[in-house]
């Protein structure tokens, strides 16, 4: 049995660490065999939609696409594993994952487990019901005076401490 962990990642930090670990637990199961595709470090062209693929049963760019199609054919398990950047997976695993069309039917067919590792985190200061985008500022913040918190604006304004609900 063969497992092929696909690293979406281009940095050393989390995703790194996770499959590491995934690595070590893999190596306790008798028989499985375990390889790693870092998508960084591969030669993979954007797929331009040009249906060759159909004709010829791969990718007719001469990069590794079919190398690693053949390769994630061959694995009864795939595992994906990426950062979120911009709420979505990274560009790098993003890549491969569109070369899949030219092998689509293969794929359909091979019955694989797949299983994802996804690491993400907020930045420094970010309010989770916002996400990582920046807030808005309201009336009372753009018209509070610079010296003002935006709190004493409001204050000020509505005869309250606290913008009602």
């Amino acid at each position: 049995m063969k497992a092929l962990l696909l690293n979406g990642s281009p940095r050393k930090g989390n995703i790194h660490t996770a499959l590491e670990s995934l690595k070590k637990g893999f190596s306790n199961i008798d028989g499985l065999s375990v390889s790693q595709i870092d998508a960084t470090k591969v030669k993979v062209s954007c797929c331009i939609a040009c249906e060759q693929c159909g004709k010829t049963k791969g990718c007719v760019f001469k990069d590794d696409t079919n190398k690693i199609l053949d390769e994630i054919i061959d694995a009864d398990i795939l595992v994906f594993a990426t950062p979120v950047y911009w709420w979505g997976i990274s560009a790098q695993l993003k890549v491969i994952i569109d070369k899949f069309y030219c092998r689509q039917e293969s794929l359909k067919a091979s019955g694989k487990q797949v299983g994802l590792i996804i690491t993400g985190q907020h930045p420094a200061g970010a309010r989770p019901e916002m996400g990582a985008m920046p807030q808005r500022q309201t009336k009372d913040q753009r018209r509070a005076p610079a010296q003002q918190r935006p709190e004493q604006a409001v204050q000020q304004r509505c005869g309250h401490s606290t913008p009602p609900m």
